[in-house]
């Protein structure tokens, strides 16, 4: 199966987004992909995926502590509107302490906010430390990203029928604390640097266009759009666009988003898939392996009992409470390939059981097994 899968990911100045434009069950990041926090204290991955069953949303973040600051850390994530303006939940903030090169997991899970738009949303995170004799909270770094969750992406833009090339606007927030922070007006442009696309990617327009100057205010939150043509048959592989906000007077880079976009045409590669007896309970275990997207913490078993219709249920490659709200564990290795179980039942032993396993990328390419059958 053909498919994208589009990476936003922010630099130093900008913002994360992930898109993809085949809605598929997979989360919105892999932890394969990093970035480093603003103030570079700390390099970031994480990932969200939401189960429709229960109407949660786990969202994991590892972090590695690159120089030293103030211990502990007070680790706060926010989720916000589309346009960044409205804050719809921040979620229960997590101490955390790291020496230099260690690494942690840390995992919230909640329900699903009605207002939470899981097509695009913002999610930003503070590191906060807070003075035991004061209870102020003091800003150590942050880090801001849009993403877009597990199979609720739309296919977004318009297909150009003259070569079914994909031609999608997307915003582009040109703020940042940076900005925001600015205490005098300041006289910008706009440019957008292609060097790292690979040959068919064009950018179509940019709003405001390249060379116009306008003045930027303080606390000004200014949205612009970027009009990107993606070629109908891409080359594997990364193309990286950025539009760029100039000091006009200096030519410095004041804000930039990196936008990644990652084409895999390749599906994830199943190596092994079992299930084991527990007493009354199975066990189901799928080794698989993807190079290219790397394999998305979406892979489900599907089972039906005694003829009854299909249930899905996730599988996981590292142990994480059945209930929590938060947790932190040590820091998990994704490697190419992995080896994902869940422990389910209790069955009876009269039960006759179906089931399948399906193994998603980040791409949104799927392989999944032939249904087997357990007889009584």
């Amino acid at each position: 199966m053909k498919s994208w899968s589009q990476l936003y990911f922010a630099s130093l100045l900008g913002f994360f987004l992930l898109l993809s434009v085949h809605a598929t069950s997979h989360p919105a990041q892999a932890c394969d992909r990093v970035e480093v926090t603003k103030l570079g204290y700390f390099e970031q991955c994480r990932w969200f995926r939401y189960d429709v069953a229960t109407n949660t949303v786990r969202f994991c973040m590892q972090l590695k502590r690159l120089k030293p600051s103030i211990e502990p850390v007070q680790v706060v994530p926010y989720l916000k509107s589309p346009t960044y303006v409205d804050l719809i939940e921040p979620l229960e903030g997590q101490s955390l302490t790291l020496a230099v090169g260690e690494c942690k997991t840390l995992c919230w899970q909640f329900r699903k906010p009605p207002n939470l738009d899981l097509s695009r949303f913002y999610e930003y995170t503070d590191f906060e430390y807070i003075d035991p004799a004061t209870q102020y909270h003091y800003l150590v770094d942050y880090i801001w990203r849009q993403d877009r969750v597990a199979g609720v992406a739309p296919r977004t833009g318009k297909t150009d029928d003259s070569d079914g090339s994909l031609i999608e606007t997307l915003p582009w927030p040109m703020f940042n604390e940076l900005t925001k922070g600015m205490t005098e007006p300041m006289l910008v442009t706009t440019a957008v640097d292609m060097s790292q696309a690979l040959p068919g990617w064009e950018v179509l327009d940019l709003d405001p266009k390249p060379g116009t100057t306008f003045t930027l205010y303080p606390q000004q939150k200014l949205l612009g759009t970027i009009t990107i043509r993606k070629p109908a048959n891409a080359t594997e592989g990364l193309s990286i666009i950025q539009p760029r906000l100039l000091n006009a007077q200096t030519g410095e880079v004041v804000q930039e988003v990196s936008i990644r976009y990652l084409v895999d045409y390749t599906p994830p590669q199943i190596l092994e898939a079992t299930v084991e007896n527990k007493g009354e309970m199975r066990e189901f275990r799928v080794v698989a392996s993807d190079g290219t997207a790397g394999l998305a913490d979406a892979v489900q078993v599907h089972i039906s009992v005694n003829e009854r219709p299909f249930e899905s249920h996730f599988l996981d490659f590292f142990k994480a409470p059945k209930e929590f709200d938060t947790f932190t564990m040590e820091c998990l290795v994704f490697a190419s390939t992995r080896t994902f179980t869940a422990l389910l039942g209790p069955f009876n032993p009269n039960d006759k059981l179906q089931f399948f396993f399906t193994v998603p990328d980040e791409a949104g390419n799927e392989t999944r097994t032939p249904v087997g059958t357990i007889q009584p």
